[in-house]
């Protein structure tokens, strides 16, 4: 097998995993695939992807991995995987689930994060979501090894305190990036304290105040709409 200078030195086995697992030499190269056996295949998204499907929150020049999971199937016209990339993005950053893979019967959620070395990540959601829409699970294979493995680890938009059964099942997921750029809960605000605090005076005429509850902020479809209707404004895929 001819082995591409990319995985030339010492990564000869990667690239065979990822052969065999359905990528093709064109989009190993067009999008420096990696093989890590606990996370699956990875893709590092390029300009033109990044342009298409950033978020608000990120910005040029920034980095951003994708897991596409443990096994690809390109079409015969898409070699260099380009197509395949595209509408699992539409899938995971607008809607936030991805087709099932053979293994799974359900299509999976997932979201995009940014991780403690600046890289956003678009990964699988692992277990229940918490009150602001996101995972709070074991992600001991994605996160820093520094984090406590004996316990459930969360990503730095989440609160570990927040109850999942709290959030209506049906609900739609927002990615965490939406929440951040939008001023809310994110890292650093001292404001998120006092969020469970905040009275506002519902009527100028009555003496009753009405306490807000942050997770009133963030749930309901208004949010979803609304994110949807900003990828809706952006030019669509050619």
């Amino acid at each position: 097998m001819d082995i591409p200078e990319l995985y030339a030195e010492g990564r000869q086995d990667e690239y065979r995993a990822l052969i065999a697992r359905g990528a093709t030499r064109d989009m190993c190269e067009t999008f420096n695939l990696e093989w890590v056996p606990e996370q699956g295949i990875i893709a590092w998204a390029d300009e033109a992807l990044f342009q298409d499907f950033s978020g608000p929150a990120m910005k040029p020049g920034q980095l951003w991995k994708i897991h596409l999971g443990r096994r690809i199937t390109l079409e015969d016209d898409d070699q260099e995987g380009s197509q395949f990339i595209e509408e699992f993005l539409e899938d995971a950053m607008m809607y936030q689930t991805v087709e099932p893979f053979p293994d799974n019967e359900e299509p999976g959620r997932w979201e995009t994060i940014l991780d403690h070395s600046g890289v956003w990540i678009t990964r699988p959601v692992v277990g229940p979501r918490d009150a602001y829409g996101s995972a709070e699970a074991k992600f001991t294979e994605w996160d820093d090894a520094a984090d406590d493995e004996n316990g459930p680890i969360v990503n730095k938009y989440e609160d570990s305190e927040c109850d999942p059964e709290d959030i209506p099942e049906n609900e739609d997921i927002v990615p965490s990036w939406y929440y951040n750029n939008q001023g809310l809960f994110s890292p650093g605000n001292t404001a998120n304290e006092d969020v469970d605090d905040m009275d506002v005076d519902i009527d100028e005429k009555s003496s009753v105040d009405s306490e807000i509850d942050s997770q009133e902020l963030l749930s309901g479809d208004e949010h979803a709409k609304e994110l949807r209707e900003v990828w809706i404004q952006r030019d669509p895929i050619k």
